[in-house]
């Protein structure tokens, strides 16, 4: 879905190169038209289908770049769990918990209102009831339904109030090392939250009730230790890989760095695109994280196999 964003904006836009758009606005800026989209997820998933983002793959600089305008937020979203009966369960794993990221992340960040932590718990809710039952038997129509719904409503929610850590770190091992978006969050997922844990007590108590893990009667700490615990049981049940296949230590520096310019709005230099640069504001992130601690983090994610001096 987000190719074919970028496509609709290519399509009456047909001389601009695909870096063009890429940034925050560009598209609205430069007053330019975009045909209607109609939608339809494959996945439950990205969200894609109500977002004003896409994320788009550069192979030749081995980076990813974000699209981020109103212009190409769906017109139409499908919703249609048929489409989703013969998804693998790998795959139903790692998108169903690239959801569950967009939820978490959007609730937890400094930009969530009333309205997008209304959405945002509605699809923690959803989520762990229902994901468990799609890895293990995809063609249940119902539980497809209610995942589909969850991902649509993470969506809304992250539209508004945008992502955080996880998102920066996976787009770097999926630019680097090609690994799947959603099992790069997923990977990341539980460390950010380790990460998190003692500034988002509140926050994660929030989660947990709504994930059926407990009652207001519980202490927010006690809450919030069992939602870190529970998203970790979780993903450990869907069976997600661990770590990168052919990520060496000595790239961790390096997938640090690129995170923290994308999570702190430094992705695009001041010398070489200031427009973009003036727009670009980064996550909201609720707690700051720096080199030494992205670094603690990048690195659960090493191959134990790489040979410990190779780069890319």
């Amino acid at each position: 879905m987000d190719c074919a964003k970028l496509i609709a904006a290519m399509s009456t836009n047909p001389l601009k190169d695909p870096k063009y758009f890429m940034g925050t606005l560009t598209l609205t800026l430069g007053l330019a038209s975009v045909p209607p989209i109609i939608a339809v997820p494959t996945t439950a998933g990205t969200g894609s289908e109500c977002t004003i983002a896409a994320v788009i793959s550069f192979p030749e600089e081995q980076k990813k770049y974000t699209v981020v305008d109103p212009k190409i937020c769906p017109n139409v979203a499908v919703l249609d769990p048929t489409v989703l009966a013969k998804l693998p369960p790998g795959m139903t794993a790692c998108t169903g918990v690239d959801a569950l990221t967009h939820a978490v992340e959007s609730y937890v960040g400094e930009w969530r209102n009333s309205m997008t932590s209304d959405y945002s718990l509605r699809a923690t809710s959803a989520i762990f009831k229902h994901l468990r039952t799609c890895y293990a038997n995809g063609e249940d129509m119902a539980a497809r339904q209610e995942l589909l719904v969850a991902s649509f409503n993470a969506g809304v929610a992250f539209t508004r109030a945008n992502v955080g850590y996880v998102h920066a770190i996976a787009h770097q091992l999926g630019a680097l090392y090609h690994t799947p978006h959603g099992m790069a969050n997923a990977m990341v997922l539980p460390h950010i939250l380790d990460f998190y844990r003692a500034g988002c007590a509140d926050s994660f108590a929030d989660l947990s009730v709504a994930a059926g893990l407990g009652t207001r009667q519980d202490s927010n700490d006690e809450l919030a230790d069992r939602f870190v615990q529970a998203t970790k049981d979780l993903i450990r049940d869907l069976e997600i890989p661990t770590y990168v296949k052919g990520f060496p230590a000595s790239m961790v520096p390096v997938v640090a760095e690129r995170a923290l310019n994308e999570a702190h709005g430094n992705a695009y230099p001041f010398s070489q695109a200031p427009m973009k640069y003036m727009l670009e504001l980064g996550y909201p992130v609720p707690v700051y994280m720096t080199q030494d601690q992205c670094e603690n983090v990048v690195a659960n994610f090493v191959d134990p196999s790489a040979p410990s001096g190779s780069k890319l």
